[in-house]
Parts: C-alpha cells; sequence; structure tokens
C-alpha cells in the first residue's frame, strides 16, 4: 500500500476517512480528514487502526492477518 493511498475505517462503530502515513505489519497510521472531537483531543487527528478494520479507498477490504 502507497504512502498517501485513503482509506475509510471503522472506529467506535462509525466510519472515517483518511489518508496512510505508515504501514505496520497488522496496521496502519491514518490521518484522519474528518475528525470528531474525541479524534481531535485524544489522538491529533492520528490514529493506528488494525488492516482488518480497513477498505483502501476502491472498496477492498486490507489484509487481514
Amino acid at each position: 500500500m502507497n504512502s498517501s493511498q485513503k482509506v475509510d475505517f471503522l472506529w467506535n462503530e462509525e466510519t472515517y476517512h483518511g489518508t496512510v502515513e505508515k504501514e505496520y505489519e497488522n496496521s496502519l497510521l491514518i490521518q484522519v480528514l474528518d475528525p470528531c472531537a474525541e479524534l481531535t483531543e485524544k489522538y491529533l487527528d492520528r490514529i493506528v487502526i488494525s488492516k482488518s478494520k480497513c477498505l483502501i479507498h476502491d472498496g477492498q477490504k486490507t489484509e487481514e492477518s
């Protein structure tokens, strides 16, 4: 997956959108494009999410471990 790849992800039962800053073995560091107040306050608009909770921008699910 390329850096700056657009993704959708599930967090706290809600779907968010963002771009990948860094890829790890089983997770992604995501810059959130439309953060809620909690994401902004606690995570400064960046969050590490399991790949199993992410969808790449074209709608395909990322590989699960």
